[in-house]
């Protein structure tokens, strides 16, 4: 009777174990260090399917409410614009903050984020090759 109960009790921590990893895994809370920043643009850029951000310093932030990953640009504490983005894995942390803007048109266009000591770098609309890039931080 006792290793009956015993074994009860071991698979019920497993199986609570299991439920807690799906659940961070699920809202990202294994990664919160990933999740906001702070970049510098010093030139006037859109970022597609959002807004255009004026010269200035922003906190961008992975916004964990939606289905599909939206990123917020906030100034001043304020929500000034948020945009659909890919966020993509990569194999080692970036080593520095930089804001890649593709400089080819009129307007400057931000096409990807890469944060310092963030395992994943932020896409939007791809834009091709070319273009440069701003450090922030």
């Amino acid at each position: 009777m006792q290793r009956v109960v015993s074994r009860s009790i071991v698979a019920s921590i497993v199986s609570l174990a299991f439920v807690a990893g799906i659940a961070s895994a699920k809202w990202g809370f294994g990664h919160s260090s990933e999740k906001a920043a702070t970049v510098e643009l010093t030139q006037k850029a859109r970022v597609p399917n959002g807004p255009t951000l004026q010269p200035g310093t922003y906190k961008v932030e992975l916004l964990s409410d939606s289905a599909t990953p939206q990123v917020g640009f906030y100034q001043s504490g304020k929500l000034v614009g948020q945009a659909a983005a890919e966020v993509v894995n990569q194999n080692q942390k970036s080593p520095d903050t930089e804001v890649h803007l593709n400089t080819a048109g009129q307007n400057a266009v931000v096409t990807e984020i890469d944060v310092s000591g963030w395992t994943k770098r932020i896409e939007f609309g791809r834009q091709g090759s070319g273009g440069s890039s701003q450090s922030g931080e």
